[in-house]
């Protein structure tokens, strides 16, 4: 009997926590944000994960009203809420939903409330991300010649608000910067002391010429610390809201958001909104994704975008980029405060747009503190014009306008800064070029030459007449159109449709249709003020005028009958009746007379964010009752294009039924805002063009199976036998769902992932390939797996280049034989379509080595057939790192190590593991151990598929029978050691006590999550020192009797020691020495990557004088002190009691 249980499930569309359109709907539903991202994906495997985490930032338990007029909490309980929080200034209500109701039902109810402009989800954030003595680490300071900066800087205070987590406030490079914290998740209570929100806030003011660590971009301002996530790992969005509402209330000059996310929120962007109206100059992170997905607040209008980039002026690796972005700031390995939760105060250097983000606010800070009054679209205008250009000359879109240039924007002239006009009603009607429409389309041609340019045109309208626009831009430019109705008489628009449903390079579209007699004035807008002084941010707008709109055809009560195919349905057009509550949809109905592939191809429209959908006639005509019975669901639908794209959709139809196929104007199953007031249109807002569209039918004729593999035999989808087609149908009923992955098959009480029978159809009928070559194929049908054996002559990296067609969403997998277990083992996977965005990747990149058995399978993840045929190449990309050590991935061929002798390793190798084994033969001795991965040299020359980051962790298993291989009782006692400390380069550090005789296995591993890592490590182990340095001291009242002394070095005094292992609370080591004069000393101590050193400073009766404990794990303690006439005792010790291999050196030093 076999058992069959699933590992892991495709995330597909039909996956998401998703609510059906609402009636009125017709703003942007949170996936369509997603497809309107502009992005190129790095990371292609990801793509499934990141979709699941961009899932959990949707509440599936609050509700965001935007109301007209104020709702009482008792109407708020009639409609299935509780009010959670109230925010008057903006016009929200938070809602959450009562037990029993559901989220979808709730958002119902409120959008028939008349006194509900919109009601939305809420969305959750996350962290984007880390004379002084550590101003070299600090590299910034130097390359962005802070000191220099701060000369030119201005006097006057400014307030900068941290909008982020909480902070350590008693942080002493902090604690004279810090203003009174306020939690706006917990009002009652103090932020929650946090790595990130310290971190953050030290870069942009940690305090000067303290003798503690390194000053930050503003060591004079004043920073407001708000923490919004009180101690989560998510910060919702009305929260943020509520900390930008009290960020300005306090009077904050810059806000610095180190956040973010990729869902836009009503709530937050008018909090935003409100903030830059108040004077308040917003700057937030851009995101660490590696792609030009809008970030969210940072793509916000008005909003200061800012990359990373690393301390040689390149991009960093996980940084956004593209057309939200406006500069960018060192972000790697910056160096700052933090708050350790194992120490309390410290220094660490982390990496993220978290810590470019506030280098920016504090040269924000700094333009202020000289010039006060700037408005914020001023102070990003001195940004973006002094940066230093770097990458291609002018804007680009991997550098934005470049790198911050603190020292350029403190110089200069403010008489130069541009005018930014004051949009009004009276201006737009004054300013707008009036236009004459006919019937043809009228073409216009602008550029944008500063900043924040708008350029609008006026058309005069009758009650009745339309106007349907098409905006095309500059690929690297994301233009937008904003469309405002006067009706005749008046002098205030109607509420403005802004329209921006594609990326940047790509067609927006509008169809817009006059209620009365008055004017429409169109607009054209950078989004994200964007402009070239070169000429490269252009546009062509189209518009024509339209007397009368088609009727609609095709519906669903009288369907198009395709009788044949091929099939052309004609000109037809997306256009809702006047009075239609939910988008236009067009239907055609269709039978087959046999088993066929038929292909569906609907035109693009712009503007318009098609689907075509498929279902079972007899479910789509049943009657529905909403609360008893769900809506129809397709057998299959397509929705992968966005906006003005088209879709194509290909199935396998089976004769005996009727089918209906549906090409809607918006997607069915997403979640769409309720914003009734989104639009002055007759049509709610719904989607709709005047643009005519084409669907085309036919049916497709496609060869043969290329392996065979699945046979029909197998699957059991084909059959001419009633029962046959029952099950065809059925299946089809449940072709939306989610395609099927890798199943574990568990047979007499082994795991595998193939039946036995299906492994030797594949090693026969796989067909073969060889690098160089390219090869094409096609799939045939829904669940069909095309397997090529692939040819591998040499151990080596090598990258695999697909292209696919429209309706294909590739899935590749490469296998490895394994002959012992008759078994085909996945190590690497490939998904090259983004469910996000709906673009798609081509290359691949993984590891093969020679003498292996390799299958390449290919698939299509949307679990349909694919008409056109896909094709493949590969190559050899370079040799792969050589490992001395390999093969040791077993205990029996497991590498011998000893003491005191580190060898070298890596994890290039797919599902690589490295083992080593020590026999102890002496007395029972303790050991340290060390898995530590080295620095990648030349990783810029590197594609960015092999800079991946190597996370060792290290598992430690006692080989107690001593046969050299790892029993069922020993596995039991394993030990795992994961990396610790602050290391960026993930170091991984442990000891273990070593009996005699007794043998041990290290089982080293990598988890690799962002690409092939070509980093190398280190393992040893590592005895410590027998010898006790002052074994026959005794310390009594922190006076020793026989302390260790210095040996003078120049003007410095110096001592060298060890912390020893196997001493009662720790070993700690104490010196001596006498101060014949009183003065200033410098005290330093070094030690290695795992030693945390204190010094504790005593006088000669033990009296405690100072404890200097500022930094952490591998960063030496510097400071200075002042100490009087007279002897004192020095004790070095590890933060942790810690014993160490490796020796420490403290030196003290009189200042001149």
């Amino acid at each position: 009997m076999k058992k069959w249980t699933k590992t892991a499930l495709s995330v597909g569309l039909a996956s998401m926590v998703v609510l059906p359109s609402f009636a009125q709907a017709a703003a942007t539903p949170p996936l369509e944000q997603w497809k309107k991202q502009p992005r190129h994906v790095l990371k292609a495997p990801l793509a499934y994960k990141q979709l699941e985490q961009a899932q959990k930032q949707i509440s599936t338990d609050t509700l965001i009203v935007k109301y007209k007029e104020k709702i009482p909490a008792s109407v708020h309980r009639s409609l299935g809420a509780n009010v959670k929080k109230s925010f008057p200034a903006l016009g929200y209500d938070v809602v959450t939903v009562q037990k029993g109701k559901t989220l979808q039902e709730v958002a119902r109810n409120y959008a028939q409330l008349k006194a509900v402009a919109s009601v939305t989800p809420s969305f959750t954030y996350q962290k984007l991300g880390t004379n002084d003595p550590k101003n070299e680490k600090m590299y910034p300071l130097s390359l962005l010649q802070i000191d220099k900066a701060l000369e030119l800087a201005g006097k006057n205070s400014v307030t900068v608000a941290v909008i982020d987590t909480g902070m350590d406030m008693k942080h002493p490079d902090l604690q004279a910067q810090l203003l009174p914290s306020y939690n706006a998740v917990n009002p009652a209570s103090p932020g929650v002391k946090d790595t990130h929100g310290t971190h953050v806030a030290g870069i942009i003011g940690a305090a000067a010429n303290n003798g503690i660590g390194a000053h930050g971009i503003n060591p004079n301002v004043k920073i407001l610390p708000i923490d919004v996530f009180n101690g989560g790992s998510g910060a919702s969005d009305y929260t943020i809201a509520q900390g930008i509402l009290y960020a300005i209330e306090k009077g904050a000059k810059v806000i610095n958001m180190s956040l973010g996310g990729y869902f836009s929120s009503p709530i937050l962007e008018e909090a935003v909104e409100k903030a830059i109206a108040a004077g308040v100059t917003v700057v937030a992170a851009a995101g660490n994704d590696a792609t030009d997905l809008y970030s969210i607040p940072a793509a916000y209008e008005g909003v200061i975008s800012v990359g990373a980039s690393d301390s040689k002026k390149q991009l960093a690796d996980f940084s956004n980029y593209g057309p939200s972005v406006d500069i960018v700031a060192p972000g790697v390995d910056v160096y700052s405060s933090i708050y350790d939760p194992a120490k309390g105060a410290s220094f660490a250097e982390l990496s993220g747009t978290s810590m470019a983000s506030p280098v920016v606010a504090g040269v924000a800070s700094l333009i202020l503190s000289k010039h006060p009054n700037l408005k914020p679209y001023q102070v990003e205008a001195i940004l973006e014009r002094t940066a230093t250009d770097l990458g291609a000359k002018g804007y680009d879109l991997k550098y934005a306008n470049g790198l911050v240039n603190p020292v350029a924007a403190l110089q200069y002239n403010i008489k130069n800064l541009p005018t930014k006009q004051e949009w009004t009603d009276e201006t737009i009607l004054a300013k707008a070029s009036p236009l004459q429409l006919g019937t043809e389309p009228l073409t216009k041609k602008g550029s944008f030459t500063t900043p924040d340019e708008i350029h609008w045109v006026k058309v005069s309208l009758k009650a009745g007449e339309s106007v349907q626009s098409v905006l095309d831009g500059a690929s690297d430019y994301d233009y937008k159109l904003i469309l405002r109705f006067y009706p005749e008489g008046k002098k205030q628009s109607d509420k403005p449709i802004n329209v921006n449903a594609t990326r940047a390079g790509e067609t927006e579209g509008k169809l817009f249709t006059a209620e009365t007699d008055g004017t429409l004035v169109i607009g054209v807008k950078d989004v994200n003020g964007h402009y070239s002084l070169e000429g490269k941010s252009n546009y062509t707008l189209k518009l024509q005028k339209l007397a009368q709109l088609p009727g609609d055809e095709a519906t669903k009560t009288e369907p198009f009958n395709i009788s044949q195919f091929p099939f052309d349905s004609g000109s037809l057009t997306f256009v809702p009746d006047k009075n239609a509550q939910e988008a236009d949809k067009d239907y055609f109905k269709f039978t087959v007379a046999e088993p066929t592939i038929v292909k569906f191809q609907l035109s693009a429209v712009p503007g318009v964010d098609s689907e075509l959908s498929v279902y079972l006639a007899d479910d789509l005509n049943r009657s529905t009752n909403a609360t008893k019975q769900e809506p129809p669901m397709p057998i299959v639908a397509a929705n992968n294009n966005g906006s003005g794209k088209g879709e194509t959709l290909t199935f396998e139809a089976q004769p005996g039924t009727e089918f209906v196929l549906e090409a809607s104007s918006e997607p069915v199953n997403d979640f769409y805002f309720y914003d009734p007031m989104s639009s002055a249109n007759t049509g709610s807002g719904l989607p709709a063009s005047a643009i005519p569209y084409h669907v085309t039918a036919e049916t497709v004729k496609l060869p043969a199976d290329e392996d065979g593999y699945p046979s029909f035999d197998d699957s059991g989808e084909k059959g001419e036998t009633q029962e046959g087609k029952e099950a065809a149908i059925q299946q089809q009923r449940s072709q939306n769902a989610k395609r099927p992955n890798d199943l574990i098959i568990v047979e007499d009480g082994t795991w595998r992932y193939f039946e036995k029978e299906d492994i030797q159809k594949i090693r026969e009928q796989a067909l073969p390939y060889h690098f160089g070559s390219q090869q094409s194929g096609y799939i045939q049908f829904s669940d069909d797996r095309d397997f090529y054996k692939v040819a591998v002559n040499a151990t080596a990296i090598y990258q695999f280049t697909f292209h696919t067609p429209d309706g294909m969403a590739p899935w590749a997998t490469i296998y490895e034989y394994d002959a012992k277990q008759n078994d085909l083992l996945p190590i690497a996977e490939y998904y090259g379509y983004d469910y996000f965005t709906g673009q798609k990747t081509s290359e691949f990149t993984t590891v093969l080595e020679k003498g292996k058995e390799y299958y390449l399978s290919i698939a299509n993840d949307r679990y349909q057939p694919v008409s056109d045929p896909y094709t493949f190449t590969g190559k050899k990309q370079m040799d792969a790192p050589k490992d001395a050590n390999e093969n040791n991935n077993e205990p029996i061929r497991a590498t011998v190590v000893q003491p005191n002798k580190a060898v070298t390793g890596n994890f290039v190798l797919p599902n690589d593991t490295d083992i080593y084994y020590y026999k102890h033969r002496k007395a029972d001795e303790v050991f340290s151990f060390f898995a530590r991965p080295n620095k990648l040299d030349h990783a810029e020359s590197l594609p960015a598929a092999l800079r991946g980051t190597l996370i060792p962790y290290v598992t430690v298993v006692e080989d107690t029978n001593g046969n050299m291989n790892i029993d069922e009782s020993e596995a039991g006692k394993a030990i795992d050691f994961w990396p610790t400390g602050w290391s960026p380069l993930y170091d991984v550090n442990g000891s273990f006590k070593a009996k005699k005789d007794t043998g041990y296995f290290f089982i080293t591993s990598s988890i690799l999550w962002d690409g092939l890592s070509l980093q190398s490590y280190r393992f040893g182990i590592e005895s410590f020192q027998a010898k006790d340095e002052d074994a026959g001291s005794v310390v009594k009242n922190n006076v020793p009797s026989k302390p260790l002394g210095f040996k003078k070095e120049g003007r410095a005094y110096k001592a060298t020691g060890y912390l020893n292992a196997g001493v009662d609370y720790g070993d700690k080591d104490y010196y001596t020495l006498t101060v014949t004069k009183e003065g200033a000393f410098t005290l330093k101590l070094d030690g290695s990557s795992t030693f945390d050193g204190m010094i504790s400073i005593y006088n000669e009766k033990g009296g405690l004088v100072q404890t200097i404990d500022y930094y952490g794990e591998g960063d030496s303690e510097v400071a200075t002190v002042t100490l009087k006439k007279g002897k004192y005792y020095f004790a070095v010790e590890d933060s942790f009691a810690r014993p160490n291999t490796q020796p420490y050196t403290l030196s003290i030093s009189p200042q001149k």
